[in-house]
């Protein structure tokens, strides 16, 4: 009795008669043989509890699989089309992949499931693509590689047996005959044969398609033709997970290799690799993935090969920022939160640096300096990692041996640290951190940063989506630590580092030359951090001198401009939206409203700042989060321009942390205001005199509003009506305007 139960005896006078024929193997006769007895008309049957052939004997397709199975690791080695020139052991495997998929078509109630023969040849479908030859043609040929994925995509989508079969498992088999139980009728053990010849195929196809997307440059939209099979692939993973947990312990992999789990774990690895590639993550947001991987990792019974790829998928997917904005939709952060303990008590130390770098990317910063705060040795010593596997793939760069290292690209590293870099409290953290080159040299990570730059900026040009944001983050970290100041640093090491950073501009010709070409190609980072750290420098920043009533022509007839400096997010600027026309609605005089963005440029901004008679920022969580508004509001402060500081109630955190508690000063609150003020009239009318009241002790403009006028001259506060309110004015809680 073979490993199926079958009392077949393939070594039979009659079977070595017959085998006879096939002494001399050729794989595209064995496969035409195969193909011939199982189309047409149905011809195996089932009758009573044995198995009949209606049209030809069982000797000879049982010969036909026992041969195939004897020489599988010869059958790459044929060309199975008439295109010889573009056959390789790839294009065989798939054509084999496809001859067994549509013979899996005539499932149903045919017996050939029970054919031992068969079932053993197609076992060996996995060994096949395992040969080491198709690894190394999909790594050595881009294109074949390319051409395998989507043509294992497409047989996948042109296959409705299989698709049915991935939505609707749970129909076809349960969970006992998934984990090879024994079957009582003998109908459930055509289901039972049924089940693990789809899930051997899929776990062939999956596998294939797994080696395959490795190798292959994606562009945008590659995935967008295939919706169906990602929407499939979530309700497969979903029901395995689910129904798994629900009756047993999820199978460890390594010790229940039956094709069920294998087909599951592979499916999660291709998913792992697939959200790796930046430019198709849209996709796999579109078909629910968020929600979906959300739901998956706080299953308790997962093991920890699965608990990697989910943290992983859902590390690569909040890379995006669709992706990110879904996931935060979906409560990401408080879930991440939540099975903290089951991943940090995994000894996998790779996994923590994945989790907390999907984590990063979700929270906020205030919530991550809150991790900081606790002065966890755990977090300092993931963090360290983080900075070891980003400093060693620059220096990989450095040392032209490309962007990758230990598993990571660099652009999956740099983003993490970009979004770190913005707090102050965060970036200092981490340039707290001592990394050595050797036993005596300190690794000093701004330097290492800015020659990664130089070293790689023709990516910028010519690189792919990697590669650009790779460069992109270089630029952002860089320009984040420019904002530092090292007069306000206590810590040596620190203080030195910006130091030494600022000092590069001088020192470091090739960076210079980099920022400069950035700048001349309209790189609006590049000004900023040449401005911040070279003010001095005119041939350098070409900086704009300190405001003042003949700095430039104005071209605003009005004689008051108001600017609103807001973050380029959509709620942002609805806000703005809704204060323009509540500000233009409660007045009478003729002004100016300007909101500006993260959209506008740099030239824009300083042309709008130097206008303005008052600048009005909006201190949203965006807003703290965007170099763009941290940069105008440092060069308005160097202008001596009044401002005001807008704090909407609903992110009461927002003004109270970092660059912008700075700006509002030690002893001074920004003004208040809940959003639906804008919309209410009595609340819309307090607001706006509020901001006219500091316009006109700011400015001693004359500006009438509704409710009354200002004086020009007149003392701050001085008014000839004042209306009451049943909230606290926030005249007297204006911020202070810091020089």
């Amino acid at each position: 009795m073979d490993s199926q139960g079958s009392t077949a005896d393939d070594d039979s006078p009659a079977i070595k008669e017959t085998s006879s024929s096939f002494k001399k193997f050729h794989g595209p006769q064995s496969i035409g043989e195969l193909k011939r007895h199982l189309y047409g008309d149905k011809q195996w049957k089932i009758a009573g509890n044995s198995i009949a052939s209606v049209t030809t004997s069982v000797i000879p397709i049982t010969v036909i699989c026992n041969n195939l199975s004897k020489n599988w690791q010869t059958l790459l080695n044929f060309s199975y089309n008439t295109n010889d020139k573009e056959r390789n052991e790839v294009t065989s495997l798939v054509y084999i992949i496809q001859t067994i998929v549509d013979i899996s078509k005539l499932l149903d109630s045919d017996s050939l499931l029970l054919l031992p023969a068969f079932n053993r040849f197609v076992r060996l479908l996995s060994r096949i693509a395992m040969l080491p030859i198709v690894d190394e043609t999909l790594k050595n040929d881009a294109k074949c590689a390319r051409d395998t994925f989507y043509q294992l995509f497409h047989l996948l989508d042109s296959s409705p047996h299989l698709m049915k079969y991935l939505t609707h498992a749970y129909e076809w088999t349960d969970k006992e005959q998934f984990l090879d139980l024994p079957t009582r009728r003998f109908h459930n053990t055509i289901k039972k044969e049924g089940a693990i010849l789809y899930e051997t195929l899929l776990y062939v196809i999956f596998y294939t398609s797994n080696r395959a997307c490795m190798f292959t440059v994606f562009e945008e939209n590659d995935l967008d033709s295939y919706p169906n099979i990602l929407k499939a692939f979530v309700r497969y993973i979903d029901h395995y997970l689910k129904i798994t947990a629900s009756s047993s312990n999820i199978p460890d992999i390594f010790f229940n290799t039956i094709p069920y789990n294998l087909a599951a774990q592979e499916n999660l690895s291709l998913t792992w690799n697939l959200v790796d590639k930046t430019v198709i993550v849209p996709a796999f947001v579109a078909a629910g993935y968020p929600k979906a991987v959300l739901e998956w990792i706080q299953i308790p019974q997962l093991k920890v090969e699965h608990r990697k790829a989910l943290v992983s998928i859902i590390h690569n997917i909040a890379r995006d920022a669709k992706g990110a904005i879904e996931l935060r939709k979906e409560d990401g952060v408080t879930v991440l939160e939540r099975i903290q303990k089951e991943v940090i008590a995994d000894v996998d130390e790779s996994m923590h640096v994945l989790f907390y770098m999907a984590y990063t990317l979700l929270a906020r910063e205030d919530q991550i300096e809150q991790h900081v705060k606790l002065e966890n040795p755990l977090l300092r010593n993931i963090f360290t990692n983080l900075l070891i596997n980003a400093i060693t793939a620059c220096f990989s760069v450095l040392e032209k041996q490309g962007m990758s290292q230990s598993g990571f690209h660099l652009s999956e590293l740099l983003v993490v640290l970009e979004k770190l870099f913005v707090s102050d409290v965060l970036g200092k953290y981490l340039l707290d951190i001592q990394l050595r080159s050797d036993a005596s040299t300190v690794i000093n990570y701004t330097k290492t940063f800015a020659d990664t730059l130089v070293a790689c900026r023709g990516a910028l040009t010519d690189g792919d989506k990697r590669g650009i944001l790779a460069c992109e983050s270089l630029i952002n970290i860089i320009w984040s630590i420019s904002f530092y100041n090292p007069d306000d640093e206590s810590n040596d090491d620190v203080k030195k580092q910006l130091s030494d950073f600022r000092s590069n501009l001088k020192s470091h010709p090739e960076l210079i030359l980099v920022l400069q070409g950035l700048k001349d190609n309209q790189n609006d980072a590049a000004k900023c951090i040449l401005w911040n750290l070279n003010p001095e420098q005119k041939q350098i920043s070409d900086p704009v001198l300190p405001y003042s009533g003949l700095n430039r022509k104005s071209t605003l007839k009005p004689e008051i401009s108001i600017w609103i400096s807001a973050s380029g997010t959509t709620p942002d600027l609805d806000i703005c939206s809704q204060l323009v026309n509540a500000l233009k609605k409660n007045s009478s005089n003729q002004y100016v409203v300007l909101v500006n963005n993260d959209d506008t440029s740099w030239e824009k901004i300083t042309e709008t700042i130097d206008e303005a008679t008052i600048v009005l920022f909006l201190a949203t969580d965006d807003y703290y989060t965007s170099r763009y508004c941290r940069q105008a509001a440092i060069y308005t402060t160097n202008c001596n321009k009044p401002f005001i500081l807008l704090w909407p109630y609903q992110e009461k955190h927002s003004c109270m942390k970092g660059w912008l508690k700075k700006l509002a000063g030690k002893n001074a609150d920004p003004v208040p205001f809940r959003k639906e003020w804008l919309i209410n009239g009595t609340e819309t009318i307090q607001l706006v005199n509020d901001i006219f009241d500091v316009i006109a002790e700011r400015t001693s403009h004359r500006f009438e509003t509704k409710r009354d006028t200002f004086l020009e001259g007149s003392q701050p506060g001085q008014q000839l009506k004042k209306t009451t309110t049943t909230r606290p004015s926030a005249i007297n809680s204006v911020v202070c305007n810091i020089a």
